[in-house]
């Protein structure tokens, strides 16, 4: 009788996380309103969800807004990227279906192309902007070569993207309530694999580290609060959020 009312029975344990999974996600389509700040939420919602729900740190609503502060300027100008690109790629859909026909083939191919190309990135770009510190143009092209690298994630990915959008538009909008965060939950469970064997390597060569990755590991554990750490006897500055980030997935 005592377990029933035992807040850490599984009962007690779901109703929190539906209440977080909820909470979440409306916070999420709220801070989406403005359109241009899909990106910034996209990412801080990908941040909030594996940190605050799949790994039970910290408070989820909490950890967005931290997150959205902290990655705005880089995923809102990557969100503007995407936004752009895919209305040029609608407007010359449209003018080619228009005006080109004896070229249409040839050119819905292309755009085809084009299309994937920039879904591939989009999947994997917020989940490492949340996660890691690195260049526009290192996200992007470490974005193409993640999702060509693990297609089956990509495509997995796409999949369960698509089905939301489903699922959102067949209950009238009433899914909003948990698909943000169910989505994005599902698709960490195959991302954080990737992200872990691929992105430090990345980072190391694209940043010319030549130090071990286990060392810097442990330094990235260390290192948070402070500004630069010795490594084999020389200064080695790493940034702040980075080891933030980092130390988060070694948990």
């Amino acid at each position: 009788m005592g377990n029933l009312f035992n807040m850490n029975n599984f009962f007690f344990r779901f109703m929190g996380k539906l209440f977080d999974t909820v909470a979440l996600s409306i916070v999420y389509v709220l801070v989406c309103i403005p359109i241009v700040t899909i990106g910034p939420a996209t990412s801080a919602l990908y941040y909030s969800t594996v940190k605050s729900i799949r790994r039970d740190r910290s408070y989820p609503i909490k950890e967005f807004f931290k997150a959205f502060k902290r990655d705005f300027k880089q995923s809102f100008i990557v969100g503007l990227i995407l936004v752009v690109v895919g209305l040029i790629l609608y407007v010359d859909v449209k003018f080619a279906i228009n005006y080109i026909k004896n070229s249409l083939t040839y050119m819905r191919y292309l755009y085809i192309v084009i299309g994937i190309v920039m879904s591939f990135i989009a999947i994997y770009i917020f989940p490492l902007i949340s996660r890691f510190s690195l260049k526009l143009s290192g996200l992007f092209r470490l974005s193409f070569y993640l999702a060509i690298r693990h297609l089956l994630t990509t495509v997995v990915s796409i999949i369960l993207l698509f089905g939301s959008f489903v699922l959102v538009y067949i209950s009238a909008g009433l899914a909003m309530l948990f698909v943000p965060v169910t989505v994005n939950l599902l698709i960490s469970i195959m991302m954080e694999k990737v992200l872990q064997k691929n992105v430090w390597a990345w980072y190391r060569q694209t940043e010319r580290m030549r130090i071990r990755t286990s060392g810097i590991w442990s330094n990235c554990k260390n290192i948070i609060g402070k500004e630069e750490e010795y490594v084999r006897g020389k200064k080695f500055a790493l940034p702040r959020d980075f080891c933030e980030k980092m130390y988060l997935m070694t948990r």
